[in-house]
């Protein structure tokens, strides 16, 4: 049993597994909680992706940033895995993606050997990590995204819940978007210039590689399925969201990032029980939480 100044919830934990050979990037931190008081069974697992623009340096599986989703993931009582993957410094798209639904595929078939239950996986993300986890979700089956070369191709990267926290979404609209938004206007980084995140994550300009930027764009795989859900949303979201009820319940949650979302939503599952997370306002390197410093349970929707 494990308890850190960080990670309180007694758990234990496998550091730096790799789940991929490509690059040293391909690793994953997992952790497992000890104590699951009122559940029976192994449990459920979150999958934690990083944010930081794609960039060396700005993100990574240990930080304390990252380590607090940890922490919250396992005081529900949900098993977490915090991953790495290559960095635009390393590799273009595809490569993040394929490194993400690769980690999930791992995870996935390694589930009984570490302990939780490999049919109950989600995945959270926030900025460029929001969007991957979009990607993630709404991409399944997807050949040239899966990576299927860098391990477990016969096994599913499915997940049952994408949590997406302010991601990047419709990268050829970004900078208009942002550009006609008060809040932004005058204070952004032209995502369209060669040296932009968004750009050094393609591989090129955004308006250069349109095809690239559509197939890095989770709104370009729509699920087939009809839906009547009402979503309070304005257009640029509402299109994430028809994006993603195939996986079930989607939440998403402002925060100080430069594209304020709006209050949380969510789809009813369609694939059998799916979580239910709410995640509040990020300050600083901590969280807010709701009234009574009390974070609520996932449970089954």
């Amino acid at each position: 049993m494990i308890t850190t100044r960080q990670i309180p919830t007694p758990h234990r934990q496998w550091l730096n597994l790799a789940y991929a050979a490509v690059s040293s990037a391909e690793k994953l931190d997992l952790y497992v909680p000890i104590h699951r008081q009122a559940h029976s069974g192994p449990p459920g697992l979150v999958v934690y992706v990083h944010g930081g623009a794609w960039l060396e340096g700005q993100g990574d599986k240990a930080n304390p940033w990252s380590v607090g989703f940890v922490n919250i993931f396992l005081s529900l009582g949900y098993a977490a895995a915090s991953i790495n993957y290559r960095l635009s410094n390393q590799a273009h798209f595809p490569a993040q993606i394929q490194d993400v639904k690769t980690a999930v595929r791992w995870l996935r078939a390694h589930a009984r050997e570490y302990g939780y239950d490999p049919t109950e996986i989600a995945a959270v993300g926030d900025s460029s990590g929001g969007q991957l986890v979009a990607l993630l979700g709404a991409s399944e089956g997807v050949p040239a995204l899966e990576g299927a070369s860098l391990g477990n191709p016969r096994v599913s990267s499915s997940i049952k819940a994408a949590i997406v926290l302010y991601p990047d979404i419709n990268l050829l609209a970004e900078e208009t978007w942002l550009s006609q938004n008060p809040a932004c206007a005058g204070k952004h980084l032209n995502p369209d210039l060669a040296d932009s995140p968004a750009s050094k994550y393609l591989g090129a300009p955004i308006q250069t590689v349109p095809g690239r930027a559509k197939a890095a764009d989770p709104i370009t795989y729509p699920d087939p399925r009809p839906t009547t859900d009402e979503i309070p949303h304005r257009a640029r979201h509402t299109r994430l969201h028809r994006a993603l009820p195939g996986i079930g319940r989607v939440l998403r949650c402002a925060g100080q990032g430069r594209r304020p979302i709006g209050r949380p939503a969510d789809h009813r599952a369609r694939r059998g029980p799916l979580p239910r997370i709410q995640l509040h306002r990020a300050q600083g390197t901590g969280f807010q939480t709701p009234p009574g410093n009390h974070w609520p349970r996932l449970e089954a929707g």
